[in-house]
């Protein structure tokens, strides 16, 4: 089920009843009241302030070295000498060279976080491969 926002019901209630008003009302304060509020609304993207989620902590493969061997075994589910082996054999393919203008980060990086990703959710990446 998709998630839902109260906003966009919130807006469609407000443009009926300023329809209502418009139609009903000679009082203009209170149409102009609502349409404020209604422009207010629709220029919002949310109605309540978001927190923002912090940012992964590794930003380059210098931090991936400096782990100890036990946080970097619980991150990328391999050991450091797996882990190198692999970025060896994978770092020259052409997929991790693009000539866009939005640069890729480091194989390493990108390796890591697939290791991260398919090793926390073995249930959901299990089920891509069966």
């Amino acid at each position: 089920m998709p998630k839902t926002s109260a906003r966009i019901p919130l807006l469609h209630q407000l443009n009926i009843m300023q329809n209502i008003l418009v139609m009903e009302s000679n009082i203009d304060s209170d149409l102009e009241e609502d349409v404020s509020l209604l422009h207010h609304l629709s220029t919002q993207r949310y109605l309540t302030p978001h927190k923002k989620h912090p940012s992964a902590y590794i930003y380059s493969s210098s931090d991936l070295v400096q782990l100890s061997s036990h946080k970097f075994k619980q991150l990328c589910c391999t050991t450091h000498e797996s882990f190198q082996r692999l970025v060896t054999l994978i770092q020259d393919d052409t997929i991790f060279h693009n000539s866009s203008r939005f640069k890729q980060r480091d194989p390493a990086i990108q390796l890591a976080v697939a290791l991260a990703r398919l090793g926390f959710n073995g249930k959901t990446s299990n089920a891509i491969w069966s």
